[in-house]
């Protein structure tokens, strides 16, 4: 019989490991468990077509081809919006086609997909940040509004891990794991 799934959430991890970046996941919460699935995108290698069109650029400079020049320009470009956007769809399906398995069967499918048992976990940090800051033309000509960021952090021995999740998931998260690592959920708030 396949273990119950309590509840998921759509959620971003950061990568520490990976020079802090962040991923798109979603958290699958069980009674004894938790498990990340990361969807997976197309393969990397394949951006090896954008190395190309730049090497088309780079020729055409070196040859002061103008022609050449504007062509690698355009292969570069298109090369990699396209690849972009085949590599949203390709996640966007992975994560779809992740929410219809079981755990185990989660698991298995990749190989950024991992669990945290509770007994795993040393200490839960609900950290709720607020940034005054905005992002882009915006701050110089409009008033920015404070954002409010919640992260939920899970301690264990192998490791941190960080999830960033919107405020009403963050509550519901905390309110499943409370059960089983009740003296372990520590809150904090702090200006970012």
């Amino acid at each position: 019989m396949a273990e119950e799934i309590l509840d998921k959430f759509d959620a971003h991890a950061l990568m520490f490991e990976q020079g802090e970046v962040k991923r798109s996941c979603t958290l699958f919460f069980a009674r004894t468990r938790i498990v990340v699935a990361i969807p997976e995108g197309i393969n990397p290698k394949v951006g090896i077509a954008v190395l190309i069109g730049f090497g088309l650029v780079l020729a055409g400079m070196l040859l002061m081809n103008v022609a050449l020049f504007i062509a690698g320009l355009a292969a570069t470009f298109s090369i990699s919006v396209f690849l972009v956007l085949v590599n949203s769809v390709v996640q966007y399906r992975s994560g779809r086609r992740m929410k219809r398995l079981s755990l185990d069967e989660i698991l298995r499918e990749g190989k950024g997909n991992f669990e945290i048992p509770y007994q795993d976990v040393v200490k839960v940090v609900h950290a709720t940040v607020k940034r005054h800051e905005a992002y882009g033309l915006s701050r110089f000509f409009l008033p920015s509004f404070p954002a409010t960021t919640h992260l939920i952090d899970f301690v264990t021995p192998k490791g941190k891990y960080v999830f960033m999740v919107e405020g009403i998931d963050a509550l519901r998260i905390i309110e499943l794991i409370r059960p089983s690592v009740p003296e372990r959920i520590e809150e904090k708030e702090s200006e970012g």
